[in-house]
């Protein structure tokens, strides 16, 4: 079951709701007047920047020249709802989203995306692998020009979204990458962080925040020598995973909240918790306020529980010794 809050009910997702008809009219009208694909598709790239104002959620992007002006297969860590209009606030071209064919039944919303030329999947792998490779097909043979969009045919090759508040990433789905070797087509890897803060999986609940988006270094198939299909994808797979794995860990370096750093020092696991519990094992179990040397930071950890803390705070990061205390 969904979970709202009092704010994203009264307001936020009403007003979602108006854009999206706002922009199907729009979209109508510009067929009636028989304006190019391009033209239709710019709608989303307007609704995109509507949809994250009235969110007031900031997209920061670095890597933009890695951002390769041809068509391309763009690969995604999945972390929320807000994938989708901020790749579409990244890329200025024709980014074309893979959605269950669920979506395409929603009235006014299901004809708008199908208009756009966004590509149908199924629960059938085989049927899927077949309208992925036909769209892959017919982006190759885009003709690219000064005045036309570039296409790009986006996947988030998890799957589906992460819950992890780590932003650990799930396993990827190989099927994309055979049909990249198949029609040689480059990835372009995109790390991205910040999604699952302000929108978690399960609720439409939107906060303010920031959406942080790093472009990497495009992945050809080409370079992979001749191998078979199979051992090529596998390869581009893993290297794809690797590569935004290791953008992922400099945005969450670079941007990460107080938890984050925490995260980070206790090894990945999640330190409040592990320390709260460890606390409470021992009996009479207390907790005590301590203040980083460096810029004064208070933190509250469990007495009798030695650590090695990296102050929370971005602008210090100091590392200390904490000796608990019986």
């Amino acid at each position: 079951m969904l979970k709202f809050s009092l704010k994203s009910a009264l307001y936020q997702v009403p007003g979602v709701i108006f854009m999206i008809l706002w922009c199907r009219l729009q979209i109508e009208y510009d067929l009636i007047r028989k304006k190019t694909h391009d033209a239709v598709f710019g709608r989303a790239h307007v609704f995109a920047q509507r949809f994250l104002g009235i969110l007031h959620v900031k997209i920061e992007v670095s890597g933009l020249e890695n951002m390769i002006n041809k068509p391309a297969i763009i690969c995604q860590n999945h972390t929320s709802i807000m994938d989708i209009p901020a790749i579409l606030h990244t890329v200025n071209g024709k980014s074309l989203f893979c959605g269950k064919d669920e979506l395409f039944k929603i009235p006014v919303f299901g004809k708008g995306i199908e208009t756009l030329g966004m590509v149908k999947v199924y629960k059938e792998d085989k049927k899927t692998w077949k309208v992925l490779s036909e769209a892959a097909k017919d982006i190759k043979a885009t003709e690219s020009g000064n005045e036309t969009l570039t296409p790009y045919l986006v996947i988030f090759p998890e799957g589906t979204r992460t819950k992890d508040e780590n932003y650990k990433m799930g396993e990827f789905k190989r099927g994309m990458f055979s049909i990249a070797v198949k029609h040689n087509l480059p990835i372009i890897p995109i790390a991205s962080y910040g999604g699952l803060d302000i929108t978690p999986k399960g609720a439409w609940i939107f906060n303010k925040g920031t959406i942080y988006e790093k472009v990497l270094a495009p992945i050809y198939p080409s370079d992979y020598g001749e191998v078979s299909i199979k051992e090529k994808s596998t390869k581009i797979q893993n290297d794809t995973r690797k590569r935004i794995n290791e953008g992922l860990g400099e945005l969450i370096k670079a941007h990460g909240n107080q938890k984050n750093l925490m995260d980070k020092t206790a090894k990945g696991s999640n330190w409040l918790t592990e320390q709260w519990e460890k606390s409470k094992s021992k009996k009479g179990a207390t907790t005590d306020v301590i203040t980083c040397p460096e810029c004064g930071q208070r933190l509250r950890v469990a007495k009798n529980v030695n650590l090695s803390i990296t102050c929370p705070r971005t602008k210090c990061q100091t590392v200390f010794d904490h000796i608990g205390k019986e």
